[in-house]
Parts: structure tokens; sequence; C-alpha cells
């Protein structure tokens, strides 16, 4: 058998500069052992490539050759049953049941709330002392969820559900996520221990909305709000069963875990990046002024900040599949139970697609689509993120209505530092604003 190809040898070395630093360590890899490399992930290895040729065959390739990586490890954390890690006929019938809300189109109804839900939080901004803007854009993100997922309008319920959810992501640590040995209660004291008491809290909060909507009957949509969980309640499969509450609670938390914190990176980084430029700031303050929600969600200049922002800091550097059969990477025939990566930030920041990748640039998007194999901010093929376009509705309308208060100023030096938060990236202490002199 061919050898894998050359990469870098120590794990913990390895795990070690791609926490502190995932955005550099991730180009440096690739530059200086070539592309395709081999990753000495905790997970096992994995051959990375950057190449949109050899990306395009991975994207493409029938769904069942990959596996999830690490699922074995995380269906303890995220639950068995969560949309991100079923393979096979089970993820394809769980996208096809969760698909249809989130569909461009059935989401146009959400433009309105999502804005006033937006300025609500940004009201609450302190007018006389810098805040990190990551925190405020993810209570909104997790305001929009819990008011679209779980249909709460209620703005005293769904403050609070919001707040116990936010707290029950709190707890998550990378330590229990990838080292089962660390799972144990420790009296009540350890990690893992607030962990499972903030998802017991969690539990009986959703178990009682589920009762609540099932005694009201299930498939009667609240007026106004398009309701996941009223789907959810009414979805049967295959087989004609219904879900559990627990495989219920599991897919409502994947999407609350899954959407409510790499939106407020995304945003936190397009408000950092858009404030380094006098220039793109005052044209974008310039499109929104006066915009309603339903201008905003089509605003073509603001779209295109938030692609480029997307592009130069992707939540996702980085993601992997496992491999149940072999399957060739540029040229090598890579064996089953090795993983396959897809480098996101060096397709990202190739020149020859995009020039003076460093640049952050937006007109870049005006005007031209790339492949799904050049811009992947949201993974691709069978397994591309299912809210996808909901979360390009939030980046547009939460930037857009932030860009329409009061002008702010970046309080620390501007510089781009990305670090983990559990698997995806954001911003490494945040982001500081506050109100303009």
């Amino acid at each position: 058998m061919r050898p894998l190809p050359p990469g870098p040898r120590n794990r913990l070395l390895y795990a070690t500069r791609y926490a502190r630093d995932p955005f550099g360590w991730s180009l440096r890899w690739l530059e200086r052992y070539g592309d395709p490399y081999t990753a000495p992930t905790l997970l096992g290895p994995q051959v990375v490539t950057a190449d949109p040729a050899v990306v395009e065959t991975i994207l493409g390739a029938d769904p069942d050759v990959f596996d999830v990586v690490g699922a074995e490890l995380l269906a303890p954390v995220l639950g068995a049953a969560s949309l991100i890690l079923l393979t096979g006929e089970r993820h394809r019938a769980a996208r096809k049941l969760l698909a249809p809300p989130f569909h461009r189109a059935s989401l146009a109804t959400l433009a309105g709330p999502i804005v006033e839900l937006a300025r609500g939080r940004l009201a609450e901004l302190p007018r006389d002392r810098a805040v990190d803007i990551q925190d405020t854009m993810r209570a909104i993100g997790s305001d929009v969820i819990v008011r679209v997922v779980f249909g709460v309008t209620d703005p005293t319920a769904a403050r609070a559900l919001t707040a116990e959810l936010l707290a029950l992501v709190e707890t998550l640590r990378p330590s229990f996520m990838f080292m089962p040995v660390l799972r144990h209660r420790f009296a009540g004291l350890g990690p893992w221990a607030r962990f499972q008491r903030a998802c017991e809290r969690s539990q009986t909060l959703i178990g009682e909305l589920i009762a609540a909507r099932r005694a009201r009957g299930a498939g009667a949509e609240p007026a106004g709000s398009p309701d996941i969980l009223d789907l959810l309640l009414g979805a049967r499969w295959a087989d004609g069963a219904a879900m559990t509450e627990r495989e219920l609670w599991e897919q409502l938390m994947t999407m609350f875990m899954a959407g409510h914190d790499t939106t407020a990176s995304s945003l936190a980084w397009a408000v950092q990046l858009v404030h380094r430029d006098p220039a793109i700031l005052a044209r974008l303050r310039d499109e929104v002024a006066g915009a309603d929600a339903a201008a905003l969600a089509e605003a073509p200049y603001l779209e295109a900040v938030c692609h480029e922002t997307l592009r130069l800091c992707p939540i996702a550097p980085y993601f992997a599949r496992a491999l149940r059969q072999p399957f060739p990477v540029a040229g090598v025939e890579v064996p089953a139970g090795v993983g396959v990566g897809i480098a996101t930030i060096g397709i990202h920041r190739r020149p020859d697609v995009y020039p003076d990748p460093e640049r952050f640039d937006p007109e870049r998007f005006l005007g031209r689509r790339y492949s799904p194999a050049q811009f992947l901010p949201f993974g691709g093929g069978a397994r591309r993120c299912l809210g996808a376009a909901l979360a390009m509705l939030e980046l547009r309308l939460i930037l857009g209505t932030l860009l329409q208060g009061p002008p702010l100023r970046l309080t620390g030096d501007g510089a781009i530092r990305a670090t983990v938060r559990n698997t995806t990236v954001g911003p490494r202490g945040g982001v500081g604003v506050a109100y303009a002199a």
C-alpha cells in the first residue's frame, strides 16, 4: 500500500496548535507539507486537501462511502439521534423531514421578526462602556432559534428559554467531548456533572413545551411563526414511528448548538472587518439606511460583505469525513478507516481563486458566483449545513440592523485572531466595540 502523504507527526502538538491558531496553522501546514498532507488528529489520521478539483470529487462521491468522524465519541454528548451524527438512510430521512422550513422561500416571512429581535437586543447595548459584540450577537442568534425552531413567541418565555439553552452550551467542554474518561460526575463537582445538570434542566423545559404543544394539537402552527417543533411532532420515519421525546430534544438541541454560536462568531467578525475599513463601512451604511427588513434581505453589497466575511473567517476552517472504503485523494489511495479532510481556510485563501486573498474585499462577490468547491463556509455535498439559508438571512438582517443604528467603533487593535470553540472557531478574545464619540 502506498504510504500516506507527509505531515506533522505529534498528535498532541498538532491539536494544541490548531486550537490556539486554527487559521494560521492550517495554512502553514499546507505550505510546509504540500497538498494533500496527513494530519495526525486526536481522532486518527486524516488526509487533508485544499485543492478545489479534488474537493469536487469528495463532495460529489456517494455519501455512503463516508462516515461521521468521531461519532462514537460525540453521541453521548450530542445524542445518537442528532442529525450531525446520523448516516445512511436515517440521515437522508432526517434531512428530508427537516429541510422544508429551511428553504429560502420558506424563510421569507421571518425577515421582520428577526429584525425585531435584533433591535430589541441592540437597544440594550450600554452607552457608556465597551462590550464584546459577540455576546450580543449570540443572544440575538439564540432568540431567533427559540422563535423559529421552538416556536416560542411570548417575549418573557422566549428570553427564559434562551437563557437556559445558553447556560447549557456554556457547560460544554472539548475535554469531555473528546475524552470519554472524563465523563464522570466526580461527586457532582466536575465539568461533566455541570453539563449533565444543564441537560436535565433543558430536557425538563423542552419536555413541558412538547407536552403543551401535544395538548394543543401537533400541526396547529402558531400564528405568524413557522414552527419546526410542530413539524417534528408530526413527522414519521419510514416505518411509521414518531420521534421519541429524547429524539426530539436531541434534534432541537442540535439546531440550537449548530446555529446560535456559529452565526454570532460570523457576525462579530463582520462587525470587526467592516469597522476596520472606513470606505466599506460608509458604503454599507449608505445602502442599509432606511431599508426595511425585506430590503435588507436583498441588499447586494450587504450580502457581499457577509460572503466575504465567511470567506476570510470561516467558522469551520476544516472539516473531515471518515472513510468506510478506500477512496482516491489527489492520486493517493486513502484506506478505509482513515479520514479525508477539506481545508476550507486553504481553499478560501487560494490566490488563483481569490486574488490578494488576505484582503477584505466584498466586491469579489458582486456579480460573481463561486463553485461549491471554491466557496464552502457551510460545508458541502450531502452533509452541507441544513440551516445555511437561515444563517445567511440572519447575517444580512442583523448586521444591517446594527449598521442602521448609532455609529460604533472598535476598542481593540482590529487584528483577526481565531480560537477553537468546541467544534467550530470564533474570535479569540471577542470583538470589543463602543459607541463612537
